[in-house]
């Protein structure tokens, strides 16, 4: 297997609706945009959006982003509609281990731009990039069991049901209240 640092990362995957775009520096304001545009929908299910970041906070993460791609640490890609370049959510993996090529696929879109298919779309291209391009053995997701459209996206994209963790995490919005996470993968 190739040392992570020499694979080689498209600037843009194109799909029939999405171009997926790696982070530039100021993206940080589309990004701003859609997550104000989008606060009650993401505050439900994560956590960083409790206290929704500031403009200066998304051009950070984004600057953030490229040097952690850059390291391989994480591979993450912006969404943007491949029509009119609007910026609609971002998709990668944000826990690698190269050592077996497993990845977690995490995400999140634009409540503007939901029930469209988009984030299907966004998750089978990348996933079918990772195993192709970056050699992955096992990509995994983990989400809240009732986040119904996050495990639709798995499902949709060929992800088997693992399991469910019970008492796995803490509502991200009440931290009295223990919640179960769906593990959903496909290996290669």
């Amino acid at each position: 297997m190739k040392n992570p640092l020499l694979l080689e990362l498209p600037d843009e995957l194109d799909t029939p609706n999405l171009t997926l775009k790696l982070p530039r520096a100021g993206f940080g304001a589309v990004m701003f945009e859609a997550i104000r545009a989008s606060a009650n929908e993401l505050e439900r299910w994560q956590a960083w959006a409790q206290s929704p970041p500031t403009l200066e906070e998304c051009e950070l993460e984004c600057r953030t982003e490229i040097a952690r791609i850059a390291a391989r640490t994480a591979v993450i890609y912006h969404l943007f509609t491949l029509e009119d370049a609007i910026f609609v959510g971002e998709i990668g993996f944000s826990v690698m281990d190269w050592s077996v090529r497993k990845f977690e696929l995490r995400f999140w879109l634009d409540s503007r731009f939901t029930g469209r298919g988009l984030m299907t779309e966004a998750a089978q291209a990348l996933t079918d990039f990772a195993f192709k391009s970056l050699e992955a053995r096992r990509i995994f997701m983990l989400c809240d069991t009732r986040n119904k459209a996050a495990r639709r996206v798995a499902e949709k994209c060929g992800f088997a049901l693992e399991g469910i963790l019970k008492n796995s995490a803490l509502d991200v919005q009440d931290s009295s209240l223990w919640v179960d996470g769906c593990v959903f993968a496909r290996v290669r």
